[in-house]
């Protein structure tokens, strides 16, 4: 999502998530494999097997976080995205997200998260609130009082990227409720 890391470059993380272990880019990967451990074919095998290779042949590459700013003009960027229905065998939807510090001159990666949603979503605005929620509640809301100790600061507010027009106007209106009331 953006310009400034290159595909393959790898996460940082402070609270000890799966991001802290593998590459930001294969975390979707290491999700869809995971789910079939229970029925395990050749396929899977041949698929784990790429995956492998291609964390060997990425070893090289690292993720640098920078700090440019002074820690009081820092903010805590969320950028979030929803893949709506892209699992084929049950129509679920992924969600992922991306908590970095941001600044003028400043980017540094805290935490990664690919989590493949509960439920069907019925709409891509759907499935990009319910990719918000999940980012705010298991990457960002944890990681707030850290985050508030390290800028030295009483309250930090993060900041969330969505990409989804339709989304957009509905955080904004406050209509959350009223446009996905049906979601329960």
């Amino acid at each position: 999502m953006s310009p400034l890391l290159a595909s393959g470059e790898k996460a940082a993380t402070i609270d000890g998530s799966v991001a802290s272990m593998f590459e930001c880019d294969i975390l979707r990967a290491i999700q869809r494999l995971a789910e079939c451990l229970h029925e395990w074919t050749p396929r899977h095998s041949a698929k784990l097997h790429r995956l492998v290779e291609y964390v060997n042949n990425t070893l090289s590459m690292k993720q640098y976080g920078f700090i440019g700013d002074p820690f009081s003009e820092l903010e805590l960027s969320l950028f979030v995205d929803a893949d709506w229905a892209s699992d084929k065998q049950d129509n679920m939807s992924t969600s992922g997200a991306y908590l970095v510090l941001t600044g003028k001159h400043s980017f540094f990666p805290l935490a990664a998260l690919c989590k493949k949603q509960g439920a069907q979503s019925l709409s891509t605005p759907e499935a990009e609130l319910v990719a918000l929620t999940v980012a705010m509640t298991k990457l960002t809301y944890p990681l707030l009082d850290l985050v508030e100790h390290v800028l030295a600061r009483n309250k930090v507010v993060p900041v969330a990227w969505e990409d989804n027009e339709s989304t957009q106007k509905i955080l904004k209106s406050g209509k959350v409720m009223r446009a996905m009331g049906h979601v329960g």
